[in-house]
């Protein structure tokens, strides 16, 4: 998994922080069925289609926090 964070204040007016967020996450599974120690299905998942998954996911987030424009 890999996190980046940006910001910058006073953009794109004064007074304003602008943040952007990614998280990117990447599985491989080895296609072997993994145990618990009680025994129960851990990997691939118990529920639905009993088979490994391989999956790439990106998140982005984009956010403000202060003030916009003079205040009233």
């Amino acid at each position: 998994m890999l996190i980046a964070n940006l910001y910058r204040q006073d953009f794109p007016v004064p007074g304003f922080t602008s943040q952007l967020t990614a998280a990117y996450n990447r599985n491989r599974e080895d296609g072997a069925t993994h145990y618990d120690s009680n025994g129960f299905v851990e990997r691939p998942a118990s529920l639905g289609r009993q088979v490994p998954h391989d999956y790439d996911v990106l998140y982005l987030g984009l956010n403000g926090d202060g003030i916009w424009g003079a205040p009233t």
